[in-house]
């Protein structure tokens, strides 16, 4: 059985073709796809023990657990990676953004900066949030600006 999975940062939602709610079983195929957070997404195994491992989140216990109970877990763990690094948006999602050259403590500067900024535009969208999803945004090349100056300011 392959089950799909589709996180928005807010929501994960899984389809599975059923009346009643499957649960889960070793042997089975998840596919993970968490939005915006490609190095989160997956497709895994049900392993032997009914475990699967995540990238960045770990082993899951998920043998008997429904696409919802799974749902649940895989959101409280990505919640609390992003609580803890303090960014919605890393520099995967500003693709834009070359972060490349700074330490991992100037990196977590810059994003937190950029993450903590308001577009200006009227979207009401945070900075990295509008240049990371929004390409169509009438002042997208001044908020790259921004995000640049960020950077640099970080690696300073």
């Amino acid at each position: 059985m392959v089950l799909a999975a589709s996180l928005a940062l807010t929501s994960l939602t899984f389809a599975i073709a059923s009346a009643e709610p499957y649960r889960v079983m070793s042997g089975d195929t998840l596919r993970v796809d968490v939005f915006l957070s490609p190095e989160h997404s997956s497709e895994i195994k049900v392993d032997d023990a009914g475990q699967i491992t995540l990238p960045a989140i770990g082993r899951l216990q998920v043998n008997g657990l429904t696409a919802e109970d799974i749902e649940s877990e895989v959101r409280e763990k990505l919640t609390s990676l992003s609580e803890i690094s303090g960014v919605a948006y890393n520099e995967r999602a500003i693709k834009v953004v070359d972060f490349s050259s700074l330490t991992s403590a100037q990196k977590h500067t810059a994003l937190v900066a950029a993450n903590n900024a308001r577009c200006t535009c009227g979207c009401g969208m945070g900075l990295a949030q509008c240049v990371a999803t929004d390409s169509t945004c009438p002042i997208r090349e001044p908020n790259i600006e921004k995000i640049r100056t960020m950077v640099r300011d970080a690696a300073r």
